[in-house]
């Protein structure tokens, strides 16, 4: 991602707490070509599923992180970083096997370009910013 606004959307929230507690909710619900913030509150009632269903009390404004201010989402994505790392079992996370290759569009119209395999070596990405998720896969 080239901008923390670009998180408003709420998919890529959704991926952090799928590689969480994987399997755990509907994670196939997440909308990761939304582009308007009536389609993002779709995004975050699955986010909140994803809380109450595994006992994560926090609260989230919808109203505020759907306008994609750089404060808002900034707060919630420091919360869910630290969240991630006092929770995370270390497991591999495949973030494109699980969205099963779905482009992630984000504000302002761009996508995150595929994952391109390589013969020699694992899967690599091309010159893209990296994602949260990234970090999920380094272990």
């Amino acid at each position: 991602m080239a901008k923390i606004e670009q998180c408003a959307t709420g998919a890529v929230y959704c991926a952090v707490m799928d590689a969480l507690y994987p399997n755990t909710f509907p994670f196939s619900k997440v909308r990761w070509e939304c582009k308007n913030e009536y389609e993002f509150v779709e995004n975050y009632k699955v986010l909140q599923q994803a809380f109450d269903k595994n006992g994560v009390k926090r609260y989230i404004d919808v109203n505020k992180m759907i306008k994609a201010k750089y404060q808002d989402n900034l707060e919630f994505c420091q919360w869910l970083k630290a969240f991630f790392e006092k929770n995370y079992n270390g497991e591999p996370y495949d973030a494109v096997g699980r969205r099963k290759g779905q482009d992630l569009f984000y504000l302002g119209g761009t996508s995150v370009p595929p994952v391109k395999k390589s013969e020699k070596g694992p899967a690599t990405t091309s010159s893209a910013p990296k994602t949260i998720i990234a970090s999920a896969t380094a272990a």
